[in-house]
């Protein structure tokens, strides 16, 4: 099949262009993306392409002009418009703490995204060749991939098509050469201390030719089984959920049931979902562990999430999205919402608040009737509160208060505003007060009077223990 033919086979294939598509195509200069430019030009009547040159400066070597005003020559050449760009690269890469490979990467499709949005463009092309495919299996490999990781460089993702992947580097440079083709070689290729570099030179080139389908046709299998994978995770995840915000829980025995596979696909989802952040295959497994393994009650955080897990569901909480998570101590009234963990304690304002979780064991003082414990008004400690466990809405709060707040009492639903009024606390001290909250609202107003819910019964089978202590107080 002639180079041309692949071409057009891998644009049939995967449906990468339409007719009439304005394609903005990516040109470095060197000799994938001149060939993908002659490639593309020569299919412009056939497809009736609107074509349009993009080319990034990252200033990292002295020829570097000298490339720009070639790419520029390429687009005089074929009367086909042209944006130029200009980066400091280095620069870019020591702000936003990158590798200059990442940071390359980046900014270069940052600055396409931006011509997209200028011209009018359908569709991005870049250069990616067979070769990458087969660099970039090697790459991950060495790093730790999952199936999906395998799935490698895609012939297209959204608006930015591959027209070369099916083709392998040094056929398009002996096409180049055979035409009398000229292009820009970037020496910096050939040096090792790029991750890239080193397994180009030292790995791929020492393989059979014929390696690069081999990854394609595994590509091509792991795209299809990774399809049928994540619609049954999806399916999974829509049955266990049963609650979905900021915070997720999902039911805890139908998690477990689910096959290994599945489990590790879920947390990985969720956590996508929760925060964008996608935990390793390390951080993945010690989270399957806790859920499995640990204790109800017990909290356990990876990335930016915090996980609880109770009887009957496991609770997974975004910290992003409350300021205050992450905060050691803060000043009540300055206070958003700080994650009370279970088991352990937080310093906030002038109190530290402690919990632990304990077996159905009531203190000597707390009265019972009815099989129901009655509220903390007839416990003559102040400074300590006890919950059924399985009652609470995970996870649990510390807040200052906020308009609009309500109160649950006994037989009564007042304004928390009303509340301190009734009990006679000044307005410059109602601030200092903590709350301790979960997703149905306020469980304690700490010190003060606790909600009429989520009381221990005599079919209780574990009890939260919560205890406020003043910083300055003795153990």
């Amino acid at each position: 099949m002639l180079i041309q033919e692949k071409v057009i086979s891998t644009i049939e294939k995967y449906g990468l262009i339409n007719h009439g598509d304005k394609v903005l195509i990516a040109v470095s200069g060197g000799a994938d993306s001149v060939f993908l430019l002659w490639a593309l030009k020569n299919l412009q009547k056939k497809y009736s392409l609107d074509l349009h040159i993009a080319h990034l400066n990252h200033g990292l070597r002295k020829k570097a002009d000298r490339e720009t005003e070639f790419v520029k020559s390429l687009a005089r050449n074929y009367k086909i418009p042209i944006t130029t760009g200009k980066i400091d690269i280095k620069a870019y890469a020591r702000k936003n703490k990158l590798t200059l490979e990442e940071a390359g990467r980046e900014a270069r499709y940052a600055f396409l995204d931006k011509i997209v949005s200028k011209i009018g463009a359908t569709k991005i092309a870049t250069g990616h060749t067979m070769t990458d495919e087969v660099e970039t299996f090697f790459m991950r490999l060495a790093r730790g991939t999952g199936r999906k990781g395998l799935s490698l460089i895609p012939p297209i993702r959204d608006n930015i098509i591959r027209p070369i992947i099916e083709i392998e580097h040094s056929e398009i440079i002996s096409f180049l050469k055979k035409e009398k083709i000229k292009y820009e070689t970037d020496y910096s290729n050939y040096n090792c201390k790029y991750t890239r570099n080193f397994v180009r030179h030292k790995i791929v080139k020492q393989l059979a030719p014929s390696f690069g389908k081999k990854i394609m046709q595994l590509r091509e299998i792991m795209e299809q089984e990774e399809k049928l994978l994540e619609e049954l995770t999806e399916k999974s995840l829509n049955k266990l959920v049963i609650e979905k915000n900021d915070t997720m829980s999902l039911n805890l025995t139908a998690f477990l049931n689910e096959d290994m596979a599945i489990q590790r696909r879920i947390i990985r989802k969720l956590a996508e979902q929760l925060n964008s952040v996608v935990p390793n295959f390390e951080e993945t497994e010690n989270i399957i562990n806790y859920i499995a393994k640990a204790k109800s009650g017990n909290v356990f955080t990876s990335h930016s999430l915090q996980i609880t897990k109770s009887y009957t569901s496991i609770n997974f909480v975004n910290k992003k999205a409350f300021p205050y998570l992450q905060r050691a101590e803060a000043p009540i009234n300055e206070l958003s919402e700080m994650i009370l963990p279970i088991p352990g304690e937080i310093k906030v304002g002038k109190y530290k608040i402690c919990t632990k979780v304990k077996k159905h064991t009531l203190p000597s003082n707390y009265l019972v009737k009815d099989g129901k414990s009655q509220a903390s008004l007839i416990f003559d400690d102040r400074h300590k509160e006890y919950f059924d466990f399985d009652k609470l809405n995970l996870p649990l709060f510390i807040r200052a208060k906020k308009t609009g707040d309500k109160f649950l009492g006994a037989g009564y639903s007042k304004s928390l505003k009303k509340v301190f009024i009734d009990d006679r606390i000044p307005a410059e001290e109602r601030m200092e007060i903590p709350l301790l909250i979960d997703k149905l609202g306020i469980l304690w107003i700490v010190g003060k009077r606790r909600a009429y819910r989520a009381f221990i019964e005599n079919n209780t089978r574990k009890i939260l223990e919560v205890k406020v202590k003043a910083m300055n107080e003795n153990e």
